[in-house]
């Protein structure tokens, strides 16, 4: 198919959680559907088809085109959601430790437990650091550029292969998966996070990491030419339409007393309850006792629907253990999934919302 504009070739319309990889060629347009179709992403090269098949990087456009054929209409699978502490790992596989905790949750932050101690080789993907500045609310996902520094100050390629862990029971994991998602790489949540891997014998670093670079102002390299962001995120607006419809399935990962506004939030200042029509399903209930995601059947039986084909939008204090139901809605197969990152931080705090409580 050639592009509106002409000249392109247009390559694939895939779901969120297809993770293409665009070795050869910058993606000079990203078309997000004004529809707010499901989770895809249009992505046009400047170069015809006939001519990438004959080039060099023939290879690369048959494996795109393969993935594009494989990965259209599902939701991603289990081995593209999390990793077992005892696959094997392919060699230069990337280690990132996503540990964070609740402002006042712990005696030390994310960033100093990491120093302390790591699985051996790790590098440290801080949430609040690696965030759209231009942003009021809490840790909201970076645009391109600020992504692309993080890469950027460890010295990484777009091409890298990425494990995610974190050492507070898979907290944080999850969030940093799904922003990686968001940019097509390659990457899963190790499952059972620190905890497992210590106990599967994986090697562990204590005392300060290796000094990193300093994030730059900007990457003029042309290495993240081929990133695309997917877009995998809902606005407060969005949500709202989609409450009064009835139309989406959302679900709220916080704990059933805040859900029901009979406890405090955390944050000061800003009331409990939740989105009408919204239905709780606090993220504990996706783990078993060792801190592993549930699978197959169990973790069906957990979930508020199972047909793969609903519109599902997750939310929850502020972005970040929504991001735990999006992978458990991936891993059974949903394709129609969406995160709204600023959750009930923005939806309670705007203060011209309405708000629910009680039982959903």
């Amino acid at each position: 198919m050639r592009s509106p504009a002409g000249g392109s070739t247009l390559i694939t319309s895939a779901p969120c959680c297809a993770r293409i990889r665009l070795a050869s060629g910058p993606a000079t347009t990203v078309v997000r559907s004004m529809t707010r179709t499901p989770s895809r992403t249009m992505i046009f090269l400047p170069f015809s088809a006939a001519a990438f098949r004959g080039s060099r990087f023939g290879s690369g456009w048959n494996r795109i085109r393969s993935r594009a054929m494989a990965c259209a209409g599902r939701g991603a699978k289990m081995s593209t959601v999390r990793f077992g502490v005892t696959e094997p790992r392919r060699p230069g596989t990337v280690l990132v430790d996503a540990t964070w905790f609740m402002p006042g949750a712990a005696a030390q932050t994310g960033a100093q437990l990491f120093d302390a101690r790591r699985l051996a080789g790790a590098v440290y993907f801080d949430i609040d650091a690696v965030s759209d500045p231009t942003s009021a609310l809490p840790h909201m996902a970076p645009g391109a550029a600020r992504f692309q520094r993080w890469l950027s100050a460890y010295g990484l390629s777009a091409e890298e292969s990425f494990i995610i862990y974190d050492q507070n029971s898979g907290f944080a994991s999850a969030r940093v998966w799904w922003t990686f998602l968001r940019f097509g790489l390659q990457a899963r949540i190790l499952d059972g996070g620190f905890a497992a891997a210590l106990k599967a014998g994986w090697q562990v670093e204590t005392g300060p990491p290796p000094p990193r670079n300093e994030m730059p102002d900007a990457d003029t390299s042309d290495r993240y030419a081929g990133m695309v962001m997917h877009d995998t995120t809902m606005s407060w607006a969005d949500v709202l339409t989609h409450s009064k419809a009835g139309d989406a399935l959302i679900v709220d990962a916080r704990p059933a007393g805040r859900f029901e506004g009979r406890d405090r939030e955390p944050r000061e200042g800003l009331a409990s309850g939740h989105i009408p029509g919204s239905v709780n399903l606090p993220f504990g209930a996706l783990l078993d006792a060792d801190g592993r995601m549930k699978q197959g059947a169990a973790l069906k039986r957990v979930l508020p629907d199972v047909d793969p084909a609903r519109r599902v939008v997750t939310t929850c204090g502020s972005g970040v253990t929504a991001a735990i139901l999006y992978a458990a809605f991936a891993e059974v197969g949903f394709h129609d999934v969406w995160l709204y990152d600023g959750s009930w931080t923005e939806w309670a705090g705007r203060g011209d919302l309405p708000v629910a409580t009680g039982p959903a």
